[in-house]
């Protein structure tokens, strides 16, 4: 995040130059972070940067060759030829505005070269062009200019002068990745052309503290920002030269310092490791909660919270980690991190180990898919198949005891590529798999572990899924572009109804079902008259409808409702979170004028709740805010689209901010987040549709999916787990 949107200064182009850590610092991250004084405070003196080890010894900082060679000679001390040298004082390499005191006012934050020279380099390599070399400090000015506290940055990178390259980015990132709200920022030189070496610095109206000095990356600037995992911590990635790998360290906050979890020699209090397939995993508290970190990149991260299992909710993360044999062949591995909800432990399970010949298949069908009543989470296993392939079972895990079963022994599909879409039925019964390649769907029984192919072929338009599950997962409706109609279906491969296609637009998926599965919707304009398009999602246009078609979850038609004689369009804006035969429904028109997405503005928008049964209309009025003061309803146009909030008994309607974000939450619920990235917060509502209560926290802006069980915990997918602070406030 940049400080308030304010853009520093910039050298004039982006810039480059070496100063690299010694040899062994090239492979892994650095370390060094200040040294705390008796009273547990850091010390103000300058710590050097690192060699990789915490706290370790000063690395030699000199000129270096990078990977392509680019630099000359390794080792010897060789710089480019100089052609003009013009001394430089006082001059602002970069700067940003920041609330270093947290009283609302903003100070400046100033990277000064208060010594060297400006030059420019002939020689051809990562260095030629114009750069500044020479002495460095960091300042935070007041709003009159006055220098509130300064720091001489030279020591920290091992006592060389410092080296901009104006070819390369120097805009300051600040962010709090401790959640201390002190100020974060970075400062950077050039290593090899792999990365550069960054020190970590925070601000406060106390000082400017070295945090971590001599953290590896893979960016080309002289300032960056980290991942933020969770409230506590942040990740790193880089290139690992000795392995050959792109590898991850991910940095936690504890007892008012960062601990490198991920390195195996780290103090880190309380943790706890794990091998998932040659990748560590590593488990460290933090003062809210806890993080999982790991050394290599994995896949997937989805998250699964469990129905309540002998009184306890469940949250499960799959992690998917591989090694490569060759051109997409190697080995696949699977782990399961269980996390009770209520005590916040962890157990991690390992599910399965696979060769494969090919790993993108592996990935595309060999994942999570939900729970059966009685709390077991179902997932599709790899097993090596030697000659005959991979192969691909169903099985389960108890999420209380770790133990897992095959519930079908062989699933079909081997020879697709990866499955376009599958799901596990709500009550258990049945599990589903439509073949990407073939359009062949099979329909698993659970109870005697049989698979039946249905006759029809579903074919698909990649990157388009044109198969549309029920939320109970008995019905689909399939969009047939080769017949041109849309067909409802049952499980046992019936034709249900048929709907031909209309003569307008329809957007993707044509057909919605309502979010307890009992209605569906299929919106259209009249014709394709481009006046009817708002803009495009990346993949295909967006329309605004002019007809609502609405059919009962067997595919009879129930109501039509089309646009009012003056040309408004109309759209469904929700389908009741807690079910039922109303709905919400939005008229406007469209403006020539565009947002920020560069979809055209709506304007004159008019909102009302629609009774299906009986066709009534109720207006509502548009309120501005988050949310009007009593919510008796949420309404949403999917699990995972943007959310109203009603109340029917003043006929008012809050949408939510644009940057809106689904959560997970336990059934019965509907939970999300509103983030304000000015101010790195987010507030997280929780919609408990069956008292009708919304529940309302303040917590730090996550930018990653995440889950909320009982009220109490929250984790997000960058492995995260927190208490809830206290509710803002319950309505």
């Amino acid at each position: 995040m940049h400080a308030r949107k304010r853009r520093s200064y910039k050298l004039s182009a982006m810039a480059a130059l070496a100063l690299a850590l010694a040899a062994a610092a090239c492979t892994q991250d650095g370390g060094g972070a200040a040294q705390p004084d008796a009273a547990g405070r850091e010390k103000s003196e300058t710590v050097a940067a690192g060699t990789g080890a915490e706290d370790g010894p000063t690395a030699a900082l000199r000129p270096d060759a990078d990977a392509d060679g680019e630099a000359g000679e390794s080792g010897d001390g060789a710089r480019p030829a100089v052609s003009v040298s013009v001394p430089v004082a006082g001059e602002v390499l970069a700067e940003a505005w920041l609330d270093a005191d947290g009283d609302g006012a903003e100070e400046r934050l100033v990277i000064r070269m208060t010594k060297g020279v400006k030059r420019e380099e002939t020689e051809p390599g990562p260095f030629m062009g114009t750069v500044r070399e020479g002495d460095v400090r960091i300042e935070l000015l007041d709003a009159g200019g006055a220098v509130l506290h300064a720091r001489d940055v030279n020591p920290d990178f091992g006592g060389q002068p410092l080296v901009f390259d104006e070819r390369r980015d120097f805009t300051l990132w600040i962010d709090d990745y401790n959640g201390d709200g002190r100020p974060e920022f970075t400062l950077g030189q050039y290593m090899s052309s792999n990365g550069f070496a960054y020190n970590l610095y925070d601000v406060s109206a106390d000082g400017i503290r070295l945090l971590w000095a001599g953290i590896y990356s893979g960016v080309q600037a002289y300032s960056k920002t980290f991942r933020r995992i969770g409230a506590r911590a942040f990740e790193n990635d880089f290139y690992n030269m000795e392995t050959g790998l792109h590898e991850k360290s991910v940095y936690v906050w504890q007892d008012g310092r960062y601990v490198r979890v991920t390195d195996p020699d780290a103090a880190c209090d309380g943790c706890r490791r794990w091998d998932i397939g040659g990748a560590a995993l590593v488990y460290a508290p933090t003062e809210d909660g806890f993080v999982l970190a790991a050394d290599r990149h994995i896949y997937g991260g989805f998250l699964h919270l469990s129905p309540p299992v002998g009184g306890k909710t469940y949250i499960i993360q799959d992690l998917i980690t591989d090694e490569a044999g060759g051109v997409n062949a190697g080995w696949i591995f699977n782990t399961a991190v269980i996390v009770d909800a209520a005590a916040g432990g962890v157990r991690v399970v390992p599910l399965y180990a696979a060769e494969t010949a090919n790993l993108y298949q592996a990935h595309g069908i060999a994942r999570g898919h939900g729970f059966l009543p009685d709390g077991s989470w179902v997932f599709v296993a790899a097993e090596s198949g030697g000659e005959a392939g991979t192969r691909y079972q169903l099985k389960k895990l108890d999420p209380a005891t770790g133990e897992t079963a095959v519930l079908v022994p062989e699933l079909p599909g081997a020879e697709e590529m990866h499955y376009a879409t599958s799901w596990l039925t709500r009550d258990g019964s049945s599990f589903v798999m439509v073949g990407n390649e073939t359009g062949r769907m099979w329909v698993a029984d659970l109870a005697d572990g049989t698979v039946t192919l249905l006759k029809d072929r579903f074919a698909m338009g990649w990157p388009f899924v044109f198969v549309h599950s029920s939320p109970d997962g008995e019905r689909f409706w399939y969009e047939d572009h080769e017949r041109e109609e849309f067909r409802v279906y049952d499980l046992a491969g019936n034709v249900l109804a048929a709907v031909p296609f209309p003569q307008g637009f329809t957007n993707h998926p044509a057909v919605r079902w309502s979010l307890d599965g009992r209605y569906a919707v299929l919106p259209e304009t009249f014709d394709k008259d481009l006046r009817h398009i708002i803009g495009n999602d990346g993949e295909t246009d967006l329309a605004a409808p002019e007809r609502l078609t609405f059919f009962d979850r067997d595919g009879r038609l129930v109501r039509v409702l089309e646009r009012d004689a003056d040309g408004e369009s109309v759209d469904l804006a929700g389908w009741p979170a807690a079910g039922g035969g109303t709905v919400l429904v939005e008229r406007y028109r469209l403006s020539d004028e565009t947002d920020e997405r560069r979809h055209r503005i709506k304007t004159g928008r008019r909102f009302a709740l629609l009774d299906l049964k009986t066709g009534r209309e109720t207006g509502l009025t548009l309120v501005d805010g988050p949310a009007p003061a009593r919510v008796t309803g949420v309404f949403a146009g999917s699990p995972h689209g943007p959310f109203a909030l009603v109340d029917g008994k003043s006929g008012q309607v809050a949408l939510p901010a644009i940057d809106w974000h689904p959560v997970t939450s336990d059934e019965g619920t509907l939970a999300w987040t509103v983030t304000d990235w000015e101010t790195r917060k987010s507030r997280l509502y929780l919609w408990d549709a069956k008292n009708g209560r919304l529940t309302e926290w303040d917590i730090p802006a996550i930018d990653e999916f995440h889950a909320v069980a009982g009220g109490k915990w929250w984790y997000t997918s960058g492995k995260a787990f927190h208490r809830l602070p206290e509710p803002a406030s319950r309505r």
